[in-house]
């Protein structure tokens, strides 16, 4: 009786302990004695479960405690302090057995250093629960503080076990956790239409789950149920599609959000679990970006950009734009409207993000509306159109035709475009037009073609257009310096009158509109078939004229007259700016000259072919006799060894009398070879100095000297062909000298031995 009293005021004493949660708690008969202590922390005190307390998995947060609803800070604590934590790491169980053992139906929550749990400060760590999910703890001062991971065990009571390895005993918690029906879902936010995953835990083992999903779209509540079995141990999986809950289109929301909860009843035990919300993030565009004529590049506009928000697009027609947004349907298609037509088209990624380009449509000047539509909604930004002009080409000279066009003018109205500067320094400008208005369409634009002015300076222009309610725009053009001749044909020696336009003379500035025309002042050199002939430096007047004289001359055919930047006075390097070809005509002596030439050297090479065709037949001729000789020769000496017998010192006398006749037949024949030789040699450098000095003299002329140059080329490679010939003939009768030589003094050896 005394040893329960004691019991009793043990447990009391236990219930509430200040500071560090060190706590004394009664051991059921079923537990061991090495006891863990289960309960809350309230941001300053451990206090102990007598009975059990209540959990969702994944919520650090009690719900109640002794069935009693807990108010303000209470998270899960589990207290080391009436035990010995051996060193080394421990692991925590959840089990349905207070025994001090691990059993086969124990499951494994974590893992973590006791050397954390015995520190005397709490700390906040991540460990790595036996399901793979990251979870967050407090630790330090005997205790560990936090939730649950998601676990797959059903719904009930769960004592709390502490394994420090084999050698240590396991330490099991007296009082028990209620593990309540827990569901969690991922992502828990995104676009509309995007795949929410529901997991749910420790529901009755294999029954019913009845899963409540309840949204609201412009205060009307929209609530959806749906029976679910849960496995074995009490989990289950759901997917859902989020809807469209904000309904974008068409009034702009702004910031404003949407959210779906979620909620599901335990049908075995009545019992409710957490509510998990899923929070609906608002379409956006994140950057809008245009391509600007007037900086000839991208321009970016970069922020959040919510329905409708946003209005100071500037429009540039025929020009793209590039729209970037997010939290759009995911996986779908995405639609770019341009005041109800369709410029483009895109598809999302799996978190709703896009991007697409597309040029600006051609429309009248006004504002208008860009849309973004995925299947369930759409948002929008405007923008204003830019007046645009455009000249084709935009590179001239002088007297050159042009085109230009307008874009995102005031609908029927009445254009009227001018030129800037013709006369430097007066600020006059010229009406392109011709004195009358150009009429604009129904959708703004409008079109004419007309000429550069002759009198003008080179440099930068620009033409002004502007409709009757004063839209106006301007379109930057270049005019380059021209070059005419008085005549494209003239006779060899007459005079030829060059007339320059577009001369660049300097710049003229427009204060009211704030731009430069014309450039630099330059001076300007006349080149005659790339040769600074009239090196004097020119320049031009005011309206980028001048003009003056060159001579027609050189040999009879198109020459080219070149106008160049001279960089007077360095003279170099000079630019070229304008060619214009002159055709000369008439006659001069260059070809009598050049025929009597050709025919001297046509004698004078047909002689020395002659020639050397005689030699070589003469030496051929001769090499041939030798070879005869030569051949006779061996053939006795050969005949001479067959019929040694009895008398070697005769046979041998008479062999190497044969030799020597042999060696000065060789010598000779060398010599001759060489001679010969050495006579082609001379006759081919001849020919070739010969056809060098045709090559020269004929360098000058044109269908003349191509014969003459095939010909020349036809005989050269005879030649070479005959002196190859010859090389090899000369090659080959001394090889075969010297491979008789040495067949004969093999088969003296060989009589040497036999004897």
């Amino acid at each position: 009786m005394k040893a329960k009293l004691l019991v009793l005021i043990v447990a009391l004493l236990g219930m509430i302990v200040p500071g560090v949660p060190m706590i004394t708690a009664t051991t059921p008969v079923h537990a061991a004695t090495n006891n863990l202590v289960i309960g809350y922390y309230n941001g300053m005190t451990t206090v102990a479960a007598k009975y059990n307390v209540s959990v969702y998995l994944n919520n650090p947060v009690v719900v109640n405690q002794d069935g009693k609803p807990i108010s303000g800070t209470a998270d899960f604590v589990i207290n080391f302090s009436q035990i010995t934590i051996q060193a080394g790491e421990v692991t925590m169980y959840l089990s349905t057995n207070g025994y001090a053992q691990i059993s086969s139906s124990d499951v494994q929550l974590y893992s973590l250093p006791t050397s954390l749990i015995n520190s005397s400060k709490l700390s906040k760590i991540t460990v790595t629960a036996s399901n793979g999910q990251k979870l967050t703890l407090t630790v330090g001062e005997k205790a560990i503080i936090g939730a649950i991971p998601l676990v797959a065990v059903p719904q009930g009571l769960y004592y709390v076990k502490a394994y420090f390895g084999s050698t240590a005993p396991v330490a099991t918690s007296i009082a028990e956790v209620n593990v309540l029906p827990t569901i969690s879902i991922s992502p828990t936010s995104g676009p509309a239409g995007q795949t929410v995953t529901v997991k749910g835990y420790a529901f009755s083992s294999s029954h019913i789950v009845n899963l409540i999903i309840s949204y609201y779209v412009r205060g009307k509540l929209y609530k959806y149920s749906h029976n679910i079995n849960a496995s074995s141990t009490g989990t289950f999986t759901y997917t859902f599609t989020a809807p469209e809950l904000k309904l974008e289109t068409p009034a702009p929301m702004g910031y404003s959000t949407g959210t779906v909860s979620f909620q599901a009843n335990d049908t075995e035990t009545k019992t409710l679990s957490n509510t998990a919300t899923w929070t609906e993030l608002p379409r956006e565009f994140t950057a809008i970006a245009y391509y600007s004529p007037v900086i000839a590049g991208w321009a970016t506009i970069r922020g959040l950009f919510f329905n409708g928000s946003f209005s100071y697009v500037p429009f540039y027609e025929t020009e793209p734009i590039k729209v970037t947004g997010n939290y759009f349907d995911p996986n779908s298609q995405v639609k770019l409207y341009f005041d109800g037509s369709l410029i483009a088209t895109a598809t999302t990624n799996g978190t709703g993000y896009f991007t697409v380009s597309a040029n600006v449509p051609i429309a009248a000047a006004g504002t208008y509306t860009v849309n973004a539509t995925d299947p369930l909604a759409y948002i929008y930004f405007s923008g204003t159109t830019v007046p645009e002009v455009v000249v084709t080409p935009n590179q001239v000279v002088p007297g050159q035709s042009i085109t230009v066009n307008g874009y995102a003018y005031t609908k029927n109205s009445m254009v009227n475009a001018t030129l800037l500067g013709l006369e430097l320094g007066m600020h006059n400008v010229t009406i392109l037009t011709n004195g009358m208005n150009v009429p604009t369409n129904s959708l703004g634009e409008w079109s004419f073609s007309s000429k550069i002015p002759m009198a003008i300076y080179g440099g930068v222009h620009y033409i002004n257009a502007t409709d009757l309610n004063g839209l106006s725009a301007y379109a930057e053009i270049t005019v380059n310096p021209l070059m005419v001749l008085s005549t494209s044909k003239a006779p060899l020696g007459s005079n030829v009158t060059v007339n320059l336009y577009g001369l660049s003379v300097g710049y003229e500035y427009w204060p009211l509109l704030g731009l430069s025309t014309g450039g630099p002042y330059y001076y300007y050199g006349i080149a005659y078939d790339n040769i600074l002939t009239y090196a004097a430096p020119t320049f031009g007047n005011m309206t980028g004229e001048n003009s003056t004289l060159i001579t027609a001359a050189g040999y009879p055919m198109l020459h080219a007259v070149q106008l160049v930047i001279d960089m007077y006075p360095y003279y170099y390097p000079f630019t070229l700016v304008s060619t214009a070809w002159l055709n000369v005509t008439g006659t001069t002596n260059t070809e009598a000259q050049t025929t009597a030439a050709i025919k001297s050297l046509n004698t004078s090479v047909s002689s020395q072919l002659s020639s050397l065709s005689s030699s070589i037949s003469s030496d051929y001729s001769s090499l041939s006799s030798m070879l005869s000789s030569l051949n006779a020769s061996v053939t006795g000496i050969s005949n001479s060894v067959s019929s040694l017998s009895g008398n070697l010192t005769t046979q041998y006398s008479s062999i190497m009398s044969s030799l020597v006749s042999i060696s000065t037949l060789v010598s000779g024949l060398k010599t001759t070879i060489s001679s010969d030789y050495s006579s082609l040699s001379s006759a081919i450098s001849s020919l070739s100095s010969t056809v060098s000095t045709i090559s020269s003299s004929s360098s000058s002329i044109s269908s003349s000297v191509t014969s003459i140059g095939t010909s020349v080329s036809s005989l050269q490679s005879a030649v070479s062909s005959l002196q190859s010939t010859v090389s090899s003939l000369s090659t080959y009768l001394l090889v075969v000298a010297v491979l008789a030589i040495i067949i004969i003094v093999l088969e003296l050896v060989l009589l040497v031995r036999k004897k």
